[in-house]
């Protein structure tokens, strides 16, 4: 019975592995641990971005197909900024973006009359309590942009791997299936 039961669990964790390692990884990296602060949603792990850190300050812009989502958290506490006026010049155009319940803050795309194909500068503002900063950079293109707008999503790589790897998982399950009735 236990010859039996070995191999299936086998597959059983080697299929749940993959799905356990995508689920525990939030999509940005790093290098300090979050204190007790609660979680923003996790930007697409295919949305191009850009990242800023400052003394104060580390800032992600992601570009996703009909909005920008900024994420500011604090340098030394890794907890969201909630307290700040955020806005995006884009020529002599100045846009406020918009805070939101997870703490990030939102600019919509079609405000800023620039298609998703093509890369965006960034000239990003950012005041608060004892805190101005100026961040400038390019915001890459949305690669795909007119096909993730027509379907709705993005293509998701992630979910790709998981398949396979639970293909690979019933696949050698089978085997050994096969193989233990062979000895019968």
């Amino acid at each position: 019975m236990r010859r039996r039961l070995l191999p299936l669990l086998l597959c059983l964790a080697l299929a749940a592995g993959p799905v356990a390692t995508v689920a525990a990884h939030d999509g940005v990296e790093h290098e300090h641990e979050h204190a007790d602060a609660p979680a923003a949603a996790a930007p697409s792990a295919l949305a191009p971005r850009i990242a800023f850190a400052t003394a104060q300050v580390e800032v992600v812009v992601v570009r996703e197909p009909k909005a920008l989502v900024i994420y500011v958290d604090d340098y030394a506490s890794n907890a969201p900024r909630r307290d700040l006026q955020l806005s995006l010049q884009l020529d002599d155009q100045l846009v406020a973006a918009t805070p939101t319940a997870d703490g990030s803050y939102r600019l919509a795309i079609d405000t800023l009359g620039r298609p998703a194909e093509v890369p965006l500068p960034v000239h990003l503002r950012v005041h608060g309590a004892a805190l101005d900063e100026d961040l400038r950079g390019e915001l890459p293109a949305l690669a795909g942009a007119a096909d993730a707008e027509a379907s709705g999503t993005l293509p998701q790589a992630v979910s790709m791997k998981t398949v396979a790897a639970g293909a690979l998982a019933l696949a050698l399950l089978a085997a050994l299936l096969l193989r233990a009735r062979r000895r019968r």
